[in-house]
């Protein structure tokens, strides 16, 4: 990973220790192990939100934003 990398992740890992956000992966781990540590598979949410998407109450959708 490279620098930019690394710091992206170190300072998401900040903001989570707070308590202020969580990190959901959009593409889940196990079925797609090639994007366990890519930054455009995370999507910070506060846990509530984090929770909704887990439980598939909301889903991301094409770059238009619509279905």
């Amino acid at each position: 990973m490279g620098s930019f990398e690394n710091l992206g992740l170190e300072k998401a890992a900040c903001i989570c220790d707070l308590g202020l956000l969580d990190v959901a992966h959009v593409l889940l781990w196990s079925e797609y192990p090639e994007y366990w540590s890519d930054l455009t598979n995370v999507l910070p949410l506060s846990r509530t939100y984090h929770a909704a998407f887990d439980r598939e109450l909301f889903r991301l959708t094409g770059s238009t934003g619509r279905e």
